[in-house]
């Protein structure tokens, strides 16, 4: 899947020229004139869903687009050559939500984001991806694993980064337990 974006989210520009925060493991977005800079480029497709599922659930369903018939209108609008209504048929169809349904929570999205990423990619998710992806809702670090268990994916720039942030990961570990131990050694001095 091309700059592992599965929902192809794009980067903004505001108007004084920044681009939009970016989500964890993102590298770059794939920037292009206009109002919008084009689509995010992230390090692996775990990275790429968990960035889904958190704009659904935080721009999306927790300021009130919390129906398919409200949420695909403005996630894919039709000024940006989509057609919402035939994306919403496709979206209650292949989710078996029906259109009106309130969705409030993660757990909510997976059937939506597997039938967004279909529309959008033209081809049914990998489940494991996806599955990575939530997994990492909370909890980004658990995307490290899946990083490390494709090296070498190509487009993507990750691998020259898993060696430092081990390494760092093993030295922050090692000054946590001296640290640990020094304190308790002080403790029975005195």
């Amino acid at each position: 899947m091309k700059r592992n974006n599965p929902g192809n989210i794009r980067t903004f520009v505001d108007d004084e020229g920044n681009y939009s925060k970016p989500f964890y493991g993102e590298i770059e977005p794939d920037i292009k004139p206009g109002a919008t800079a084009g689509f995010r480029v992230f390090d692996s497709q775990g990275s790429g869903y968990r960035a889904m599922f958190r704009l659904l659930k935080s721009a999306y369903l927790d300021k009130g687009y919390n129906t398919i018939r409200k949420l695909i209108p403005k996630y894919a609008p039709a000024g940006d050559n989509n057609n919402p209504n035939h994306y919403i048929n496709f979206v209650e169809a292949q989710s078996k939500i029906p259109r009106d349904r309130i969705l409030s929570n993660y757990n909510d999205l997976v059937p939506i984001v597997r039938a967004m990423v279909e529309m959008e990619q033209g081809e049914k998710p990998i489940d494991a991806n996806l599955q990575i992806g939530f997994d990492a809702i909370n909890n980004p670090l658990l995307l490290v694993q899946d990083i490390i268990a494709t090296p070498g994916t190509p487009g993507t720039k990750k691998n020259k980064y898993v060696a430092p942030l081990l390494i760092g990961a093993g030295l922050l570990t090692t000054i946590l337990i001296v640290r640990h131990y020094a304190k308790k050694k002080s403790n029975f001095s005195r």
